[in-house]
This record gives structure tokens, sequence and C-alpha cells, in this order.
């Protein structure tokens, strides 16, 4: 007897991730030291997040968004489940609306690091941080096994064909691509508090009581253990355990809580 899952309109779901990407570019500017990051570098530590279940300060170590990061704006290596994520982001704010993404940035946009796997030189532009994490990523694909993943990022759009040709182009066969569909899906899941993972069913043995709270709702419920379990090694065995206890709904509700006391303490700025 599952839950059923709650509707948001798609312009909602736009605002909240803005409005997620904005906390993210103030908190881990601070936290890194800097003053802003930028939109691009924000959605790159979201998907990281999102995707591998990293904190956000820690995601943001991985990033590599800079004018001379030569096609790539992130690297993760994950050693356990040997394999490389290799990310592009396109950020366009006013982007939003499904339009088309750049299929030439798309198909171009990790030339220099192939021809680096293939050649052994790094690319003469390409900035001092970057290069210890693109020898890095070599080194585990070469001599560890590690398999390369390609991500591509954008809230704008591709059709079917288009990933095709782009992987059929960029010789890229382990390419995916998180477009404007993919975050408006885990913007939804976001809010509601799950992964972003994956889908599953938990059975309820009884019906659930429901408790209204200021914030939202709150669903009490007894679960048998086998349920839990069953769950649990099906993300151990997709490798993506880590994520799964990485989101938390009191994030959310977190931040709201903080944006009602921020307008109850400054009513003029709102």
């Amino acid at each position: 007897m599952p839950i059923a899952a709650q509707d948001y309109e798609t312009e909602h779901l736009i605002r909240f991730l803005k409005e997620e990407f904005e906390r993210i570019i103030m908190r881990c500017g601070l936290a890194s030291g800097e003053n802003l990051l930028s939109d691009s570098r924000a959605l790159a530590v979201w998907f990281l997040h999102q995707e591998v279940g990293l904190p956000y300060e820690e995601a943001n170590q991985y990033v590599l968004d800079q004018t001379n990061d030569c096609g790539v704006d992130f690297i993760w290596e994950d050693k356990e489940g040997k394999q490389v994520l290799i990310g592009q982001i396109e950020y366009d704010s006013k982007g939003w609306s499904k339009e088309p993404a750049s299929e030439k940035k798309a198909t171009e946009s990790f030339d220099e690091f192939c021809n680096y796997l293939k050649k052994d030189s790094l690319p003469d532009r390409l900035y001092e941080p970057a290069r210890d994490a693109w020898r890095r990523a070599k080194r585990l694909m070469s001599m560890d096994g590690h398999r390369p993943h390609y991500y591509f990022v954008s809230p704008k759009t591709f059709s079917a064909i288009q990933m095709e040709r782009i992987r059929r182009k960029s010789g890229l066969q382990n390419y995916d691509f998180f477009t404007h569909d993919e975050l408006i899906e885990r913007g939804e899941e976001f809010l509601d508090g799950q992964t972003g993972m994956s889908s599953f069913k938990l059975p309820f043995k009884s019906e659930p009581l429901k408790i209204t709270c200021e914030y939202g709702q709150v669903f009490v419920a007894p679960v048998g253990l086998k349920s839990v379990h069953k769950i649990v090694e099906l993300h151990a065995k997709q490798q993506k355990l880590r994520a799964l206890f990485a989101s938390n709904v009191r994030s959310y509700l977190n931040v709201q809580k903080t944006k009602q006391r921020d307008c109850r303490c400054n009513p003029t700025d709102h």
C-alpha cells in the first residue's frame, strides 16, 4: 500500500531547483574560500550529490569547471564500482523550457580528454588543478581497469535520435544525458525526500497514519524488516547503496524553516 506520489507543477520544480542552486552557490563558495560559485558549477555539485550521494561541499572538490577546463567540468572516481564519471555541464538559467541543447558541444566536449587518454599529452591550456584530476582518472582507467562513464548535464533537452547521433559521432558508447526531464524528475524526488537514484515500493502492514505539520506531512506506518532488507540489497547490487542514504527530507524542511524565519526577521526585505 504505497503512498501516492505528490504532484508538482513543472514551474514550481524549476523554481525550487534554481533556489537550491543558489543555496549551493553561497554555501559551497563560503566553505571553499571562494566568494561565489558559477551557476554551472552549482549544477555540477547538485548532479554529483544526486547521482552518487556526495554532500555538497565534498562534491564541489570534484568540479573542474573553469575557463580552461578543456571540456571536462567534473571527474569523480568510483573506486568501489570501478568506474570514472566524466562530465560536461551546459547551463543557461533561461534554458529550462525544453529548448534544444547544443549537439555540437555534446559531441565535441570530451575530444581533448579522449586524445589525452590515447596520446599521453595534456592540453597546454588545461589549468593546473585539473591536470592532477586528469592524470588520476587515466591511471585508474589504464592500470586499474576502471571504465569511463561520460555525462552531459543540461536543463535543455535532446531527442533520442540526437543522443544516438552524439554517441556515434563522439565514439563514446558509455555516454549518458542528464537533461530537462531528468532534472525535473530528480527535483520532484528531492522534494519528496527520496534519493533520486531509483524507484521502489515499500509495502505497509496497515494503513499509514498521516500527521500534518507546519512544514508538510509525516507518514507513520509499520514496515516489515524483510522489505527494508530487499531495498538495501537491491541498491547494493546496483552499486547505489551510498546514494540510498544520501538525501534526507529534513534537508528541505530545514531550508523552508530558515526561509520562514528570515521572512519574520526581515519583513522589509521580502
